[in-house]
């Protein structure tokens, strides 16, 4: 059984956000993280910082990024939904019939806390979608019963991902943050696809609960035009945006177990949904 052991003093989101434009990998203490070359075999947490810093320097999708962990030991936990539906999209916006959101847990070794990312991809192939001001927001939620944050470390972004600046976007059940989507296309979306990542390090409840009943929500929200955020609460499940009226936004969330995402695999929703 882990311990609930945190570090007191939190490192501030700005300030990771600052290091990873500078290093590429979220910092967890002022000490460099050893190289997974090193004569000391790497803990479970040194080789998951090294593998974030290997999926910004190569670009690697999902897949690879997990592929690299899982062949050095880690034992994730995967659920990852794809929407599909039909084809036709208004210009401005990308496509939410082809988006795929991906959550990966990983119940880092002899470590008092795991760490849950997520990531996305959307399909913006058709030349009519695509990305503008102003920003994009992703969420991971949790219920506090089941999980609480861990104090250091406790959250990564990926290159055009950091925290909200003018709004408390941190609570007892999750995170908001805000996603560049426009500097992501502009820099980076040649390729067909927009993605991007972030992640929580959070202290799992397994004293009062196992597997299948702690609950790990996300949600993808992608607003253009006119539309603004006013404000960010807090269910029982995680974040809430408020965001202001209008038809020019769209949402895709997905919440799973820990017990589900051992069986892995994609799950499609392939309704035709209005976005």
């Amino acid at each position: 059984m882990k311990g609930n052991s945190q570090q007191e003093e939190k490192l501030s989101a700005k300030n990771r956000r600052k290091f990873l434009k500078t290093a590429g990998v979220a910092a967890v203490t002022a000490a460099s993280t050893p190289a997974i070359t090193s004569a000391t075999k790497p803990d479970s947490h040194e080789v998951y910082e090294q593998s974030l810093k290997l999926r910004d320097q190569n670009d690697w999708d999902v897949y690879q990024w997990r592929r690299y962990l899982a062949k050095r030991g880690h034992n994730l936990k995967t659920h990852d939904k794809t929407f599909t539906g039909r084809s036709g999209v208004s210009a401005q916006r990308f496509d939410c019939y082809q988006c795929t959101l991906f959550v990966t847990f990983d119940d880092l070794a002899y470590e008092d806390y795991a760490v849950v990312d997520f990531s996305w991809e959307i399909d913006q192939s058709d030349s009519d979608d695509g990305g503008q001001a102003p920003l994009d927001y992703a969420t991971i939620g949790y219920d506090s019963d089941h999980y609480s944050k861990n104090q250091s470390p406790y959250v990564y972004y990926g290159n055009y991902v950091s925290d909200i600046g003018d709004q408390d976007s941190e609570g007892a059940t999750g995170i908001a943050v805000e996603w560049d989507d426009e500097a992501y296309l502009n820099n980076e979306g040649s390729d067909g696809t927009a993605s991007d990542y972030w992640g929580m390090y959070l202290i799992p409840n397994y004293s009062d609960y196992d597997e299948w009943e702690r609950k790990i929500y996300v949600d993808l929200h992608h607003i253009w035009g006119d539309i603004k955020l006013d404000s960010v609460g807090f269910s029982t499940t995680g974040p809430t945006l408020n965001l202001t009226s209008g038809t020019e936004k769209w949402v895709r969330e997905t919440e799973t177990f820990e017990g589900y995402m051992d069986e892995g695999g994609q799950h499609k929703d392939t309704r035709d949904k209005e976005c």
